[in-house]
């Protein structure tokens, strides 16, 4: 849905929601590698796989 709205109104989306799930999901049933013992926030490591997604997104439309 948000992903449609982005197309129509010509705003980029990154999804990162799927793709920290799937780095949840590989490695963190519990915590510990991506986030902190309570499996939602995120840590240093999933805030830096965070931070260079949307980077790296967005300078795939946004040259400098």
């Amino acid at each position: 849905m948000l992903a449609k709205m982005g197309k129509e109104k010509n705003i980029q989306v990154i999804d990162i929601n799927s793709m920290l799930w799937d780095e949840i999901n590989k490695h963190d049933k519990h915590g510990g590698i991506v986030t902190v013992p309570d499996g939602v926030h995120l840590n240093e490591k999933g805030n830096d796989i965070l931070s260079k997604k949307i980077v790296s997104d967005f300078l795939k439309t946004h040259k400098p």
